[in-house]
């Protein structure tokens, strides 16, 4: 059982935290739930010149959503994060989300997604179809999720098609089962 509640164990639905605005909404402004997505979205604080609130807000925003995804979810389980857009890119947000859930009882399956070609930022109009994501990430260390139940987690969907293909692939490498979770989902879509 990836998720604990019965009803979002048994929903076919995308499971999300809230809706996402994003910087150019109207919304926005007033809106901390996409704040605080953003601060794990791109990892505000890591770079050195970075300035000190910035990393408190990626901490706290962490620290957030860990305490509201962690209750709900089952031990036993795995857990991966879809790859950046960039195979060059430090481990990103989610990932470090992904993994801080895994330390309490469950798999960190973080390293098993991988995106082994660089394809174009996808918030700046890169190809949101799902061949686009299967061409461009694998699955490694199998034995992580083959023959479990995994939680796929994402910062933001809009159009679905970077978990659609990343349950293909996890489905196909041997996963047992596979439930995915967004922080937000665009609004509009």
């Amino acid at each position: 059982m990836i998720f604990v509640d019965p009803a979002i164990e048994a929903s076919q639905e995308l499971f999300t935290i809230g809706v996402y605005y994003p910087t150019t909404h109207e919304q926005f402004k007033s809106d901390g739930l996409s704040k605080a997505i953003l601060n794990i979205k791109y990892r505000h604080g890591e770079d050195p010149d970075s300035q000190p609130w910035k990393q408190r807000n990626k901490t706290i925003a962490l620290a957030a959503f860990h305490r509201k995804l962690n209750p709900m979810l089952g031990t036993g389980i795995s857990i991966t994060a879809v790859p950046p857009h960039d195979p060059a890119s430090s481990r990103s947000g989610i990932q470090e989300l992904a993994q801080n859930l895994a330390a309490n009882g469950r798999i960190d399956a973080t390293n098993c997604l991988v995106r082994w070609a660089a394809i174009p930022k996808l918030a700046t109009g890169g190809d949101r179809t799902v061949e686009q994501h299967l061409r461009s990430i694998r699955v490694e260390s199998v034995e992580l999720i083959r023959g479990r139940e995994v939680l796929l987690l994402d910062d933001v969907s809009t159009s679905g098609s970077s978990l659609e293909a990343c349950t293909q692939l996890l489905m196909q490498a041997g996963a047992a089962a596979v439930k995915c979770a967004v922080l937000g989902r665009t609004v509009g879509r």
